[in-house]
């Protein structure tokens, strides 16, 4: 493992980078000396306000969407209501998404998948209703499917 030492691009500040392992070829190792010391990428600092600024981006068109769609404003700390309204967007997009798809399949004859249709509309349903940031926080990791059936059956409240 080796760590040279590059100027951030953004603020020239030195920072350290781990550019290749020992074991790696030598010509990879000498493309990373010849790049040491100069600018290349960006120091830790810089690397994550850029991820903040985008992540408060995000968060802030997820809430003018929100607002656009008439759903509730949610509550909740600030950032619980600034991250739940992203997840909620989400969670908005995946369920339409597939209840798009399943209406393709439908149409192409696909008939059992009516029934599935029903279920992501009435989670959508449920969803567009809900208030607290922290609900959206707790459902943020399941997948389209597991959150509708969930829902649906009063699995999560």
């Amino acid at each position: 493992m080796a760590w040279l030492k590059f100027k951030c691009e953004k603020c020239g500040n030195e920072y350290k980078f781990e550019a290749y392992h020992t074991n790696d070829p030598s010509y990879k190792k000498e493309y990373w000396r010849k790049l040491q010391g100069e600018p290349y990428g960006l120091c830790p600092d810089c690397y994550q306000a850029k991820k903040k600024a985008e992540l408060e981006e995000k968060n802030r068109q997820a809430m003018l969407k929100a607002k656009e769609m008439g759903l509730p404003e949610l509550t909740g700390t600030e950032k619980q209501v600034a991250w739940a309204n992203s997840i909620r967007q989400k969670h908005i997009d995946m369920l339409e998404d597939e209840i798009e798809t399943l209406q393709e399949d439908l149409e192409n004859g696909f008939d059992f998948v009516e029934e599935d249709i029903e279920t992501y509309k009435k989670a959508l349903k449920i969803i567009r209703t809900k208030t607290e940031a922290k609900w959206f926080i707790n459902t943020r990791t399941l997948g389209t499917y597991s959150l509708a059936e969930r829902l649906v059956k009063g699995e999560i409240e």
